[in-house]
């Protein structure tokens, strides 16, 4: 990437995140706003309700949430974005998007590639105009890399086999484009599973810990699980998006793997969880076949030296702490709901 003359008029740091309302976006809110930075989130349109439920993964997202100025993105046009760089003169822009329950290849495009490709077209006039650097930088999944594999790295092929990792393949070359060819700042994290006590409980990493806890307090008495089989990493969210603000601070753009290279099976996932809490898994999951949707089948494992030598960034959390994080908040959970009389999601 060609050097395009281009400073900083801001003293302070200004971060736009687009993307809020997930673990990812909270996790990535609370490092910048730790380091000083001020904090601006762009919404398209109202950020989900989340239950007052005891340390709930969504009270944390949401007190993320609150320690940003929100702004009203509406469906990220350029001019709408434009609108909001020259009124918050930002040093940096983070997207996370957020792609789940869509299915089809064009509602991933429009909610993953159109917002990638609209932010890049908004920075760059920008830029023209008002003479700033923005760095700018995106994530993506390891779904990008379709069949899946070891030690994939930022050259692996990229090989998408189902819609969100289309969408997000379209969006890294775009970045990569404008990278190259328009000089902007422009980098792309290519994320590797991850998890923490915020995730989702539609995820498997929650289903699992919620099911376990609920199990040790008489709430339910089983839970089915997928493809026990199945090898993939289970990184910490945090560890995951701290690197995003290292590679905006590098002095050259790039495109960096980050990853735990440390897989294991949703067995051995399965079996730290219950065994935690004093539980044999065996004898209360019912272990179904594979699942048939290829995005839930596919093994995946990174080789994230490329961040380890230019961006120093090194996973901290060990896998068993992150279990027992993981455990801690859904203990909490299910003991508010036995409170409750009940269980209630």
């Amino acid at each position: 990437m060609g050097s395009s003359g281009l400073e900083h008029a801001n003293t302070q740091r200004r971060a736009i995140v687009s993307g809020l309302g997930g673990q990812d976006a909270s996790f990535l809110v609370e490092l910048l706003t730790a380091d000083g930075c001020d904090v601006h989130g762009v919404v398209a349109r109202a950020l989900p309700p989340w239950s007052a439920d005891v340390d709930n993964a969504g009270a944390r997202v949401q007190q993320a949430c609150a320690a940003t100025t929100l702004h009203s993105g509406r469906d990220h046009e350029p001019a709408v974005l434009r609108r909001l760089l020259a009124l918050i003169e930002p040093t940096e822009v983070y997207v996370l998007a957020t792609t789940a329950g869509q299915s089809t290849i064009a509602n991933c495009h429009q909610s993953v590639l159109t917002v990638t490709r609209n932010w890049l077209r908004a920075i760059e006039d920008y830029e023209s105009s008002v003479g700033q650097r923005v760095r700018f930088a995106v994530a993506v999944t390891a779904a990008v890399f379709g069949v899946g594999g070891a030690a994939l790295t930022e050259s692996s092929p990229v090989q998408p086999n189902e819609p969100q990792a289309v969408a997000m393949a379209a969006a890294w070359d775009h970045v990569t484009r404008y990278r190259d060819v328009h000089g902007l700042h422009a980098s792309v994290a290519i994320l590797f599973p991850h998890e923490s006590e915020r995730q989702s409980r539609a995820a498997l990493s929650r289903k699992v810990t919620r099911a376990a806890t609920r199990i040790r307090l008489g709430l339910q008495p089983r839970v089915s699980l997928h493809g026990l089989d199945l090898k993939r990493e289970w990184g910490y969210a945090a560890d995951h998006v701290g690197a995003l603000p290292r590679m905006a601070q590098q002095h050259r753009a790039d495109d960096y793997v980050i990853a735990t290279g440390d897989a294991h099976t949703t067995r051995g996932f399965v079996n730290q969880v219950f065994g935690r809490l004093g539980l044999d898994w065996r004898d209360h999951v019912e272990e179904l076949p594979r699942p048939q949707d290829p995005s839930d089948a596919v093994e995946h494992s990174g080789d994230a030296s490329k961040a380890h030598r230019k961006l120093a960034w090194n996973p901290a959390l060990p896998f068993e702490v992150l279990v027992e994080r993981m455990i801690n908040c859904d203990i909490a959970l299910a003991r508010h709901e036995k409170r409750a009389n009940g269980p209630h999601g």
